[in-house]
C-alpha cells in the first residue's frame, strides 16, 4: 500500500473520493502544510513586535508556532482522508440495502449484470455514496477498457464500507466460478434485510440507554440540585446564585449535547429523499410545474375577461390580481409544505406583534424590574409559541401525508402483484388500483396514468411521480420501475421483489414506532413530575406569603441576596419550567420520531401547560 503523504495512503484517499488524484493531494497537503508554518510564524512575529518580546523569547515564540502549525496541519491532512472515508462508509451501510435489493430486482427481470450496475451509478439523488462507487466501476468499464472482473475486484479493494467490499469480493468469486449472479444478489438482498432488522433492535436497544440517560442527567439531576439548593437557601445555608448557572446553562447546552449523541448514535431514518432531477429530454411531458403559477392565474384572469365582456377594466384588473394572489397563495402553501421552516416568513412578524401586545396588555406582577422582566418573559414565551407553531403544524401535515403513502404502498403493490399474476400489464394495473382504492397514493397512481394518457412515456411519469412524492419506499420502487421498464419489459418478477422488500421494512419500522412512543411517553411523565415539584417549591419557598414569614423568622435572604424578590425568584422557576418544557419537547421528537422538527409539537405543548401552571396558578 503506497503511503502519499503524511501518513495517509492512495488506498485511503480513493476511498473519501475527494475528487483529487493522489499526486495532486499530497503536492496540496505540503504546499498548505508550509503556508500554515509561515503564518503561524508570521503571527507570533507580529505579537513579539506588538508585546516587545525579547530577541531569545521572540525566536523561541516564533519557532514554536511554526511548528505547531505545522504539526496541526500535517495531522489534519492526515487524517481527513480516514474520517472522509469513515463517513462514507456510515453512508454506504444505510443505502446498501436498498441497493442490493435493486440489484436483485433488476437482475430477476432479465437486466444484463452491466445494466444493473449503470442503473444504480445514474441514481445518485438516491443513493449519492453508493451510486459514486457504481459509477466508478462502470467508468473503468466504460473508459479504462477493464472487464468486469478486474473492475468489481478494484471496486472491492478501494470501497470504503465492509457490507460493499463484502459484496465486490463474492461477486469477484461467483463471476470468477460462473456460478448464478441472480441468486448471488437474493443471498445478499436477505442477508442484508438480515442486518437490518439486526441494526434496528440495536438502534431501539440505544434508543433506549439515551432516553434513560436523558432523564436521569437532565430532567432528576436538576430536579434533585433545584430543590436541594432552595430547601437550604430558604434558610440562609446555601448559595442560590447557582440556580441561574442550572436553569440557563446546565439544561439547553446538555440537551444540544445530548441531541448530538442521539444523532450519532442512532442511524438516520428519513422522512422524504431528494427529488430525482426531473428535465431530461425523455422525461418531458404534460406536467404543469410550480413556477408557472403567475401564468396559471393571467390564464384565469382572460377566462374571467371571455365569461364577461361586459366587465370593466377596473373590474378585470382586480380579477387578474385576485387570481394571481391566489396562486401566489397556492404556490406559498405547496413551498410551505416542502419545507415548513417557511412558514417562519409569516409567522415571525405575527408573533412578534402578538408578543408586543401582551406585553402591553398584561398587569405587571410587582413593582421594580422585577415585574418588567416576568411580562417581557410572558411575550417572549407567547412569540416564540407562535412562530413555531405554524412549522410544528405544516410539518406534521407533511410528515401524515408522506406516511399515508408509505402506509398504503404494501397493499397496493400486493394487488399490483395479483394483478399481473392475472395477466394484466403494469400500467392497467395501476389505473384499477388507482380508480378502485382510495387515499393519497390511489390519488398518485390516477394522475400518473393520465400523464401516460397525455405523454406516452411511462418512464417520465415515474420520476415526476418520484419528484411530487419523495417518500424512501415510493421514490424506490418508482425508480426501480422505471429503471426495469428502460432495460426489460418483464415486471413481474420485479414487483414481486418489491412487494416482499416493502412489506419487511414496513414491519420494521412499526416496530420502531411502537418501541419509541414509550420513551416518549416517560419524558411526558418525567417533565410533569418536574413541572409539579417545582411549581410547588416556587410557591412553597419563594412565594410572597411565604417570603415575608421567613424574612419575619430571620432566613429572608433566600440566598438570593438582601434585597431577595418574591416575584424575581418565582420568576426564575417559571424560567426552568419553560427551558425544560422546550428541551424535554424536542429531545421526545428526536427519540420517538428520529426529527427535531416533530418534537416542535411537543415542545409547543409542554410549553403551553409550564405557561399556564405558572399563569393561572393551575395547580
Amino acid at each position: 500500500m503506497k503511503t502519499v503523504t503524511f501518513g495517509a495512503s492512495e488506498i485511503d484517499l480513493r476511498k473519501a473520493r475527494f475528487g483529487l488524484l493522489p499526486e495532486r493531494y499530497a503536492a496540496f497537503a505540503k504546499r498548505a502544510t508550509m503556508a500554515s508554518a509561515a503564518g503561524a510564524a508570521l503571527a507570533a512575529a507580529a505579537l513579539a513586535f506588538v508585546f516587545r518580546w525579547g530577541p531569545f523569547s521572540a525566536a523561541i515564540g516564533v519557532v514554536a508556532a511554526g511548528a505547531l502549525a505545522a504539526y496541526a496541519a500535517r495531522a489534519i491532512f492526515e487524517l481527513a482522508p480516514k474520517a472522509r472515508a469513515a463517513s462514507r462508509a456510515r453512508r454506504i451501510e444505510i443505502e446498501f440495502p436498498s441497493v442490493v435489493t435493486l440489484a436483485y430486482a433488476l437482475a430477476r427481470g432479465g437486466t444484463p449484470i452491466e445494466d444493473v450496475f449503470r442503473a444504480i451509478s445514474a441514481e445518485r439523488d438516491a443513493y449519492p455514496e453508493t451510486a459514486r462507487e457504481f459509477e466508478a466501476l462502470v467508468r473503468d468499464i466504460d473508459l479504462a477498457g477493464a472487464d468486469l472482473h478486474a473492475a468489481v475486484a478494484t471496486r472491492a479493494l478501494e470501497s470504503p464500507a465492509e457490507p460493499l467490499t463484502r459484496f465486490f469480493e463474492g461477486l469477484v468469486a461467483v463471476l470468477g466460478s460462473g456460478s448464478d449472479v441472480q441468486e448471488y444478489f437474493r443471498n445478499q438482498a436477505e442477508s442484508a434485510l438480515a442486518r437490518s432488522e439486526t441494526t434496528m433492535e440495536k438502534a431501539i436497544d440505544n434508543a433506549a440507554l439515551l432516553a434513560e440517560a436523558y432523564v436521569s442527567a437532565l430532567l432528576v439531576l436538576p430536579l434533585l440540585l433545584i430543590v436541594i439548593i432552595s430547601v437550604f437557601a430558604a434558610f440562609g445555608a446555601g448559595a442560590a446564585s447557582v440556580l441561574p448557572l442550572i436553569v440557563y446553562l446546565m439544561v439547553p447546552i446538555g440537551t444540544v449535547l445530548f441531541l448530538l449523541v442521539v444523532e450519532m448514535a442512532l442511524p438516520p431514518d428519513p422522512l422524504a429523499v431528494p427529488a430525482p432531477r426531473v428535465g431530461a429530454l425523455e422525461d418531458v411531458g404534460f406536467e404543469v410545474g410550480p413556477r408557472q403559477a403567475p401564468a396559471r392565474a393571467r390564464e384565469r384572469g382572460r377566462e374571467i375577461e371571455e365569461d364577461d365582456p361586459t366587465a370593466t377594466g377596473a373590474g378585470r384588473g382586480f380579477a387578474e390580481v385576485a387570481a394571481f394572489a391566489r396562486a401566489k397563495l397556492r404556490r406559498y402553501g405547496e413551498a410551505t409544505l416542502e419545507n415548513p421552516a417557511l412558514a417562519l416568513a409569516v409567522s415571525i412578524p405575527v408573533a412578534l406583534v402578538a408578543g408586543l401586545l401582551l406585553h402591553m396588555t398584561l398587569p405587571p406582577p410587582g413593582p421594580g424590574s422585577a415585574g418588567w422582566w416576568t411580562r417581557a418573559s410572558h411575550a417572549i414565551v407567547a412569540t416564540l409559541v407562535v412562530a413555531v407553531a405554524p412549522v410544528s403544524v405544516m410539518h406534521e401535515i407533511r410528515a401524515r401525508r408522506l406516511r399515508a403513502y408509505e402506509g398504503a404502498l404494501p397493499e397496493a403493490l400486493g394487488k399490483l402483484s395479483s394483478f399481473n399474476e392475472r395477466g394484466v400489464g403494469v400500467l392497467r394495473s395501476i389505473g384499477i388500483v388507482g380508480r378502485t382504492t382510495t387515499g393519497p397514493l390511489a390519488a398518485e397512481f390516477r394522475r400518473l396514468t393520465r400523464d401516460v394518457a397525455w405523454t406516452g412515456n411511462f418512464r417520465g411519469a415515474l420520476r415526476r411521480m418520484r419528484a411530487r412524492i419523495r417518500t424512501p419506499d415510493v421514490s424506490k420502487i418508482a425508480m426501480l420501475f422505471e429503471r426495469a421498464s428502460r432495460a426489460t419489459g418483464n415486471l413481474k418478477k420485479v414487483i414481486d421483489v418489491a412487494q416482499a422488500d416493502v412489506a419487511r421494512m414496513a414491519k420494521l419500522r412499526d416496530r420502531k414506532r411502537h418501541a419509541m412512543a414509550s420513551y416518549v411517553m416517560v419524558v411526558y411523565v418525567v417533565f410533569a413530575v418536574f413541572l409539579y415539584v417545582v411549581y410547588i417549591v416556587a410557591d412553597l419557598f419563594h412565594g410572597a406569603d411565604s417570603f415575608t414569614a421567613l424574612a419575619a423568622s430571620g432566613g429572608g435572604r433566600l440566598g438570593f441576596g438582601a434585597q431577595a424578590d418574591p416575584v424575581q425568584s418565582r420568576l426564575l422557576f417559571f424560567h426552568a419550567a419553560v427551558v425544560q418544557a422546550a428541551a424535554s419537547g424536542v429531545v421526545a421528537g428526536k427519540l420517538g420520531e428520529n426529527s427535531m422538527l416533530s418534537g416542535l409539537k411537543h415542545a409547543v405543548v409542554l410549553t403551553l401547560v409550564a405557561w399556564a401552571v405558572f399563569t393561572a396558578g393551575i395547580l
